[in-house]
């Protein structure tokens, strides 16, 4: 096995395995490759001269109540099927360990789909760090919440950055870069995922029937009638289940695990114990 970073002519090949592994169309990937694809961020194991399993990296911040730290995002990783539970993944995840200690990040994070997978990771040097509060509201009681009245704003990543920047002012956050907001606007367009954003909130929404899985929702406090204004405005939903971070709905609904962290610089690993219920928000997948 060879550990090396992808080139560019290995984009037909890491697109075939993303398929794979994950079942998107080439449509669906060519979103990330024109977005959000670096070369010397995306790290494979190569067997008999084939790309047997990759990862992706792309590099946010983490913002905490003691400073901004460089934190990079593990993202797509996969391994074909005839090449699994043979190290292939364990190996990139110290390649992206090395990676990042050489370059002087602070912190990897991921987000595992399934309780095997917070385990797996777990035992790889990750631990439990993003939260978020899963709330199942009616939309009688969202709209005793709701204000009369509400102003979107025109949809782009400068939009998202700055609302989200805004709304989750004295969160622990993953503050995403405009490219990563970029591909997640196509990524939304793509599937169907609806959105609305204004000056200090936002909410990212799928509906079925008379059903709502707001799987952001976010605001300042003094922000959330407005919120959720807007939200009823765009969604005819009845009930909803609404994803926040820990502190929106304090006193109902439970408090799910949404994603892993690893410190890497020792700066980040002097931050351990004090980064409690970091909102990570959408996972890109």
């Amino acid at each position: 096995m060879t550990l090396r970073f992808s080139r560019p002519t290995d984009r037909a090949a890491i697109t075939a395995l993303w398929q794979t592994a994950f079942g998107d169309t080439k449509e669906t990937v060519d979103l990330f490759f024109d977005t959000c694809y670096r070369a010397e961020n995306t790290l494979t194991a190569i067997i008999d001269g084939k790309i047997a399993s990759a990862l992706y990296i792309l590099e946010n911040t983490l913002q905490t109540e003691n400073g901004d730290f460089s934190a990079a995002y593990i993202y797509a990783a996969a391994t074909a099927p005839e090449y699994r539970r043979q190290g292939l993944m364990t190996a990139l995840l110290e390649f992206a360990l090395t990676t990042a200690q050489t370059r002087g990040w602070d912190y990897l994070y991921l987000v595992p789909a399934s309780a095997d997978l917070y385990r797996y990771y777990g035992e790889r040097g990750f631990e439990t760090a993003f939260f978020k509060r899963a709330t199942q509201i009616s939309r009688e009681e969202l709209s005793c919440i709701a204000s009369r009245e509400a102003l979107p704003l025109p949809d782009s990543p400068n939009t998202r950055f700055c609302v989200r920047a805004c709304a989750l002012r004295g969160i622990p956050h993953i503050v995403w870069s405009r490219s990563t907001l970029d591909f997640a606007e196509k990524l939304e367009t793509a599937f169907g995922t609806n959105s609305v954003f204004f000056r200090n909130g936002f909410a990212v929404w799928e509906q079925a029937e008379k059903t709502a899985h707001v799987c952001e929702f976010c605001c300042t406090p003094e922000a959330r009638p407005e919120t959720a204004k807007l939200l009823l405005e765009r969604c005819t939903a009845q009930t909803f289940t609404l994803d926040t971070p820990v502190k929106l709905f304090p006193t109902r609904g439970k408090t799910l695990p949404s994603g892993m962290l690893q410190a890497v610089s020792a700066r980040a690993k002097a931050q351990c114990g004090k980064n409690q219920n970091l909102y990570l928000g959408m996972t890109l997948g």
